[in-house]
């Protein structure tokens, strides 16, 4: 069952884990499998929240062939729905949701400003799985200015502890 997101979780470190051992095709059908039912492609999808999923299905087509027009279909698919997504209940959705995206495309400065952008909407929720267990981060690792910004967030949390002690006491 599918309990407070577990359900993504576990698919995602599954499709993590067949990206890893470089079966596409598995990761794809896993991403697949995740589509809601009756959307027979992936360019019916139409929510907000389908952005991710877009961005991990065109991220994987680009891994079994970089010049994916499919891919590239996806991308453009998921970068409307974003743009269209009104993000006020949760303002930092749509840095994060670009920051996939962007990443998909191989777009590695426009990813890490996608973080960013999130980041400075008040995006902390689930920040250490997302920055050094996303798969569709990983890319990232080893770039500076995605360096900074890990360091940035533990910053951040690491003040946001010390505030917390003070009012406890």
């Amino acid at each position: 069952p599918d309990r407070q997101g577990s359900g993504d979780i576990i698919y995602g470190l599954l499709v993590g884990d067949a990206i890893q051992r470089r079966n596409f095709d598995r990761a794809l059908a896993l991403l697949q499998e995740r589509m809601p039912t009756g959307v027979a492609s992936p360019l019916e999808l139409d929510e907000p929240d389908d952005v991710f999923l877009l961005a991990g299905m065109a991220q994987v087509m680009k891994m079994q062939d970089p010049a994916s027009e499919q891919a590239s279909a996806l991308l453009d698919h998921a970068a409307t729905l974003n743009r269209q997504s009104d993000n006020q209940k949760v303002p930092f959705t749509a840095g994060f949701r670009q920051a996939a995206i962007e990443a998909a495309r191989g777009n590695k400065p426009g990813a890490i400003a996608g973080l960013q952008a999130a980041f400075d909407a008040g995006w902390r929720i689930d920040w250490q799985g997302a920055l050094r267990h996303d798969w569709r981060f990983q890319p990232l690792h080893n770039e500076p200015e995605y360096k900074n910004l890990v360091a940035m967030m533990e910053q951040d949390m690491e003040r946001q502890r010390e505030e917390a002690y003070e009012l406890l006491g």
